[in-house]
């Protein structure tokens, strides 16, 4: 009762079972399981009403489960502000935290956030806020 298009029914049961069990990200295994319902016969709204989510979006998966797997399960990269802090800016975070101040010429031993901020200015010619760099500091697992 599979409706999968450009390959065998069992294959994409097979990898949707696979995605189900396997997968490391919750939403990926979450949208394979409404694959799963919609194969075994239950109706697209009937998958979403027990994922509380829309039929519209159950419709999107098996689209883009269809042309790309499990590929086509990930979350896209969604609009909005880029980041205040480039690659480079970042980077630069990662090495003067590893360095320490001393290296930069800050005249102290451990660094704060507002002396991080003042060698974003000063290297990179970067103005950001003290939040902004204080985010960056924990995503590179610094507190």
């Amino acid at each position: 009762m599979t409706e999968y298009v450009e390959a065998a029914p069992r294959e994409r049961d097979a990898e949707v079972h696979h995605v189900i069990k396997t997968d490391p990200d919750p939403r990926v295994r979450r949208r394979a399981q409404a694959l799963l319902w919609v194969a075994e016969g239950h109706s697209q709204a009937s998958a979403a009403r027990l994922l509380q989510t829309s039929a519209y979006r159950v419709h999107v998966w098996r689209q883009r489960f269809a042309a790309a797997g499990r590929a086509g399960l990930v979350d896209r990269p969604r609009g909005g502000r880029p980041h205040a802090l480039s690659e480079a800016d970042r980077a630069l975070l990662a090495e003067a935290l590893d360095r320490g101040p001393q290296a930069y010429g800050v005249p102290v031993t451990i660094w704060s956030i507002r002396d991080l901020q003042a060698l974003l200015q000063r290297e990179h010619g970067v103005t950001v806020s003290v939040y902004t760099v204080h985010r960056a500091v924990q995503a590179l697992g610094y507190r």
